[in-house]
């Protein structure tokens, strides 16, 4: 039976056995404040009838306590207010008047704390509430705090009698975000900045922190764009850009927001908890646009066109404004009225005339003075948003180029460019004839806006890579890129074809610069007038390696006179070669050349002509050219080929996709084509031991015919010769044993002597004939 003592009330409850013959019986009974018979503070008794040995009572008592708790908001702002709730059942002990409790608050990690009263809601509530108002400001009624409390927390503490008990609960310590716009206005197509200061989502001051807000137009359309802010080390001010475009489509990362809508931008700021969203809204500005050249003359008009419709105030009536002009490292200013061009445009246009003066003018004279080279500063005092527009304009000069009176082909000559603004670092030269073009290097001259090049000219006939090539009747163009002004792209002069002369010139076909050393090599002497009969000439063999001479002079060893015969009108020709006949003597020359034996390889070949003003030509003497087979000959196997010239090996990739070896062998003969391969050209031919009309690629060649393939290639003449092999088997017989009637060998087929040709084909069985012959 249990009994409640303040009201005698009481019930019978039953006790089961835990288990079989245990003697412990249990039972149990819920109660809470809302049961009828219980209430806080009370004793419950529980009595039971022992029936054995005698009836006797026994009985257990036990108070009611109902554990209390304890509630104040999640986050507080540093200047707002703390709610503060306790519920407290134990603690309703008057159910005619409503009493107060007291918690305990403090500041975490700080030592101190305050005592605050809490009062009872209402009669027999047991719930017992209180405000705190905290403030950043010092206020004796207020809990001091400050901003660098963001991140702490104001811990509240009650100790509870009933069960003894200390219980506490914190409210987190946050700011309310604030999100503004840099000068109040979004300015389109120029960027603009946006800034959201707040302690708590800069959580790590020791790193970078970043959040994101949202920017919105809704005045033209729907349209919004995330933007990321970011706050540096040890900062709570978060910063980003907001571009905005006035005309669809934008760009990526544009918002589209034109001139005059509203656009909105908003952070979701989580704390103070439950978080609520931060914004701020701005108009998008017309922002203003200058229309000015890049660069002007001297004596020239300043045109200027100012597209503003912030300034255009009155739709039905024309405004002006005014702009201001100066110059770089002068006192003059200039300002100057721009009147709008037609009823609520918002665009303005004016002018302002220059001088070609060195001299200073007075301010407010209506003209301004400049002069080549000069800067001239424009200035705009634009009101929404309040900024200053400026702007720069280069002071040109048209250049002047200099030229010589007559230029001789076949040299440089010297091109003089005067430009005080100069931009360009090269110039163009072109010749019509034949057409060809070159850039040449300007440098500055020692003349003050001076500049110069060299330009290399040679005869059409001759081409030579950084040389202009020139035919009689040409002309030539020379086209100079002017910066400054921006109007002229380019100014060009011309070499008139009365102004060239064409100096003679000593060339080897194709300006080749190797002569083999078993080899001729015609040597053209161009443009050649006035002159009758042959011309005389003289070729010298220069080399480091050739035995000392009596003078100890190893430069000039061995020299021939030759002569260059009429080839045409204006051309000349004369055969050379480095080979030892034409080196046999040396008495001209007052030397003693012991074994002479013609120009060695490696040397120079030297070859000069009576004339004045004509460059001698060098040539390497080189080695003449190749052929060789890559295996021995053998019939009925594919022949490998190997041409090696030095001239074609030096030439650009290309020079000769191909190169021919004319090979014969018996009756037969064949033309083999060879392709460029690593150091040679390489090519193949199939030898067979029988004629065939029908097959062009297979050349006849029997066993011990001579074939014989041969080249001509520019080095010369090559050509290689090998008798015909045949690839015979080895057979080797041994005697093993003999059995009665029977003999039994050994047969084995060696084909050694075939295997250095991979081309040759094996029989796969042979044919083997034995003889017996005896003593008898």
């Amino acid at each position: 039976m249990l009994a409640m003592p303040a009201t005698k009330s009481s019930y019978t409850v039953e006790l089961r056995e835990q288990f079989d013959n245990s003697g412990t019986f249990t039972a149990s009974s819920h109660a809470d404040g809302n049961n009828a018979f219980f209430g806080p503070g009370c004793n419950i008794t529980a009595t039971y009838i022992d029936k054995l040995p005698s009836l006797n009572a026994i009985s257990a008592s036990a108070m009611m306590e109902f554990p209390s708790t304890i509630q104040v908001a999640q986050s507080i702002n540093p200047s707002g207010v703390l709610s503060i709730s306790v519920t407290d059942i134990d603690q309703n002990q008057d159910a005619n008047s409503a009493e107060s409790i007291f918690v305990n608050v403090q500041v975490k990690d700080v030592t101190s704390s305050l005592s605050m009263t809490l009062q009872e809601t209402g009669l027999s509530t047991g719930v017992f509430s209180g405000e705190l108002q905290t403030s950043t400001e010092l206020n004796s009624n207020n809990l001091i705090l400050d901003q660098a409390s963001a991140g702490s927390s104001i811990v509240v503490s009650y100790s509870e009698q009933h069960p003894q008990r200390a219980i506490q609960a914190e409210s987190i310590v946050s700011t309310v975000a604030t999100v503004s716009v840099v000068g109040g206005w979004i300015l389109p197509d120029m960027g603009t900045s946006v800034t959201v200061t707040d302690s708590d989502s800069a959580a790590n001051l020791s790193a970078i922190n970043s959040l994101v807000v949202v920017a919105s137009q809704v005045t033209s359309g729907s349209h919004s764009l995330p933007i990321t802010l970011t706050a540096p080390i040890g900062s709570e001010v978060f910063s980003g850009t907001l571009n905005a475009c006035t005309t669809l489509p934008c760009g990526q990362g544009q918002l589209f927001a034109p001139a005059g809508s509203t656009v909105s931008v908003s952070f979701d700021d989580p704390k103070p908890l439950p978080g609520s969203v931060r914004s701020v809204s701005a108009l998008v500005a017309s922002s203003a646009v200058v229309n000015l050249p890049s660069s002007i003359l001297p004596g020239s008009t300043i045109s200027v066109t100012i597209f503003d419709s912030d300034r255009n105030s009155n739709a039905a009536t024309l405004q002006t404004i005014t702009a201001r002009f100066g110059v770089y490292g002068r006192l003059q200013v200039e300002e100057v009225t721009l009147s709008e061009t037609n009823a609520n445009s918002g665009e303005f246009s004016g002018s302002l005339v220059t001088s070609d003066s060195q001299s200073e003018f007075s301010s407010g004279s209506g003209s301004l003075a400049i002069s080549a080279g000069d800067a001239v500063i424009f200035e705009y005092q634009e009101a929404i948003p309040a900024r200053t527009l400026r702007r720069r304009i280069q002071v040109g000069q048209v250049a002047v180029i200099h030229l010589p009176s007559s230029v001789v082909v076949g040299k440089d000559f010297r091109v003089d460019v005067e430009d005080a603004d100069s931009s360009s670092v090269s110039i163009t030269v072109t010749s019509n004839s034949p057409t060809n073009s070159l850039s040449a290097d300007l440098f500055p001259s020692s003349t003050h806006h001076m500049m110069f090049a060299n330009v290399a000219t040679c005869h059409s006939s001759v081409a030579i890579p950084g040389c202009l090539a020139v035919a009689p009747g040409a002309s030539i163009e020379i086209r100079y890129n002017e910066g400054l002004p921006a109007a002229t792209s380019a100014i060009s002069v011309s070499i008139p074809s009365i102004s060239l002369k064409f100096a003679s010139v000593l060339v080897a076909p194709e300006n080749r610069d190797k002569i083999p050393s078993s080899g001729t090599l015609r040597v053209f002497l161009f443009h050649v007038t006035n002159i009758e009969g042959d011309i005389p000439g003289s070729i010298v063999c220069s080399s480091e390696s050739l035995p000392e001479t009596l003078s100890g002079r190893k430069s000039i060893s061995r020299w021939k006179t030759i002569s260059f015969n009429r080839f045409n009108s204006t051309h000349f020709v004369s055969y050379i070669s480095p080979s030892r006949e034409l080196f046999d003597t040396s008495a001209s020359l007052n030397v003693s050349v012991p074994s002479a034996s013609g120009c060695p390889v490696g040397a120079q070949l030297l070859v000069s002509v009576g004339l004045p003003n004509v460059t001698m030509l060098a040539l390497e003497v080189v080695p003449p050219p190749t052929i060789s087979f890559v295996s021995s000959p053998t019939t009925n196997t594919k022949l490998d080929l190997v041409v090696v010239d030095s001239i074609l090996s030096s030439s650009s990739p290309g020079a000769m996709s191909e190169i021919q070896a004319h090979c014969t062998c018996a009756s037969d003969h064949e033309i083999v084509a060879l392709k460029p391969n690593g150091e040679g050209y390489h090519g193949s031919i199939m030898l067979s031991s029988r004629l065939s009309a029908s097959n062009d690629s297979v050349l006849f060649c029997p066993i011990n015919a001579k074939l014989q393939c041969e080249t001509r290639t520019p080095a010369g003449f090559a050509k290689m010769s090998s008798q015909v092999e045949d690839c015979t088997p080895i057979f080797d017989i041994h005697f093993l044993r003999q059995m009665d009637s029977l003999a039994i060998w050994n047969v084995s087929f060696n084909v050694e002597n075939c295997l250095s040709n991979p081309n040759m084909q094996y029989p796969s069985a042979a044919l083997l004939r034995v003889g017996c012959a005896t003593k008898s």
